[in-house]
């Protein structure tokens, strides 16, 4: 797992052995709430947060970060691609 930037309120990490095949980052609050994000277009996939308007930064870094994202999640998930196709 690689922590991909940090912020007062939240981080965003890339997960290696993901069982998904949709790249997406994890953003996790301070106070706990969790959400997964897909990084090609900022689509939550689950969880939440509340107030909803707090995640809007996380998106916009999201949004700024994707090449960077997208090529640390190919990065830790290459082996999972590989022994699936």
């Amino acid at each position: 797992m690689t922590t991909m930037h940090n912020s007062n309120d939240w981080r965003i990490k890339v997960r290696g052995m993901e069982p998904h095949t949709t790249p997406h980052v994890h953003v996790e609050f301070n106070d706990g709430y969790r959400c997964s994000v897909r990084i090609s277009d900022g689509l939550l996939l689950s969880g939440g947060v509340s107030p909803k308007k707090r995640i809007k930064p996380a998106l916009e870094w999201i949004a700024s970060n994707r090449v960077k994202l997208i090529d640390e999640y190919e990065r830790l998930n290459r082996n999972e691609k590989t022994a699936t196709n």
